[in-house]
């Protein structure tokens, strides 16, 4: 959890790069990575998280995207 707002998708971004990290070769690494946080998050704010990391994206590596 960030200790503000604007800092909450960091651990989740660190997390997907050092995925991408681990597996170089794999292209799918990270939208696995990725979809498996997704899946973590209770059903009523996964479409706030969602949309956070579409509009965050870029400030995280473009990490989130598709």
């Amino acid at each position: 959890m960030g200790h503000v707002a604007e800092h909450d998708l960091g651990a989740a971004a660190y997390a997907i790069k050092a995925v991408v990290a681990a597996y170089p070769h794999d292209p799918d690494a990270r939208r696995a990575e990725r979809d498996w946080q997704r899946d973590q998050v209770p059903g009523h704010l996964s479409a706030l998280v969602v949309e956070d990391q579409a509009r965050r994206n870029d400030l995280c590596w473009s990490v989130f995207g598709d």
